[in-house]
């Protein structure tokens, strides 16, 4: 059982931009197992390859209020039921879309978690982790309470690693990695695919850091090129 302080939440939206909107949220939390799941409308159009991932297309949502218009009372709605963690798989994404009404939470990212608990595990999707690791809802028959990429059913997902990583691991410290960057060990493309970052030569540590735009992986790199003393008078 979770934490009483601790509601996961998971949101499905119009796209993935800056400018997409929610329209689905939905937040699970231990008290009596309860949870809120809603629907909201959108003055975007809801492009068909991104219906085709949640299922929820313009005139599902059409007359609903915006989450925008509801967040502030859904955030009031959570502190009242002694929320003071939100937990979401991919958190980074769903405190962006979100937006600042959440801000006073502290978050805790599972795919940022699982990265520093189980880290040689191939992908780090929340379904896939789910089947990895024999968690939550598996398998056809036992898929009765939704389906992947819809915001309660996911949530309930990532419940279930939330709640095995609690076996294994503090809340503090996953606030932590939560924090920090994403713990990838190895990297994932390129010529030094599956190589840890010891192994990576120093001229593709100096690419990474000038050219990527992935964040996590810039630092990880700076941070091993400090390691070797880059930069530093001899």
């Amino acid at each position: 059982m979770l934490p009483n302080n601790i509601a996961v939440v998971d949101t499905e939206t119009t796209g993935m931009e800056p400018g997409d909107q929610v329209i689905e949220f939905a937040a699970y939390y231990s008290t009596d197992y309860a949870y809120i799941d809603s629907l909201y409308g959108t003055t975007k159009k809801i492009p068909a390859e991104v219906s085709a991932v949640h299922h929820l297309r313009n005139e599902d949502v059409a007359g609903l209020p915006l989450f925008s218009e509801v967040a502030p009372l859904l955030r009031d709605n959570l502190h009242r039921q002694g929320v003071r963690v939100l937990a979401a798989h991919n958190a980074e994404f769903d405190r962006k879309m979100m937006g600042e009404e959440f801000a006073d939470f502290e978050w805790i990212c599972t795919l940022k978690v699982a990265m520093h608990l189980y880290p040689d595990m191939p992908t780090y999707k929340n379904e896939a982790l789910c089947y990895a690791l024999g968690l939550g809802k598996l398998g056809r028959a036992d898929r009765n309470t939704g389906q992947a990429h819809s915001a309660l059913f996911d949530a309930m997902q990532t419940g279930a690693l939330l709640d095995h990583f609690l076996t294994m691991t503090s809340v503090e410290q996953m606030i932590q990695w939560t924090k920090d960057v994403k713990n990838i060990t190895r990297l994932q493309f390129g010529k030094h695919k599956g190589k840890t970052w010891d192994q990576v030569d120093s001229g593709y540590l100096i690419w990474i850091k000038g050219n990527m735009d992935d964040p996590d992986m810039v630092e990880l790199a700076k941070r091993e090129m400090d390691r070797r003393g880059f930069g530093k008078k001899k």
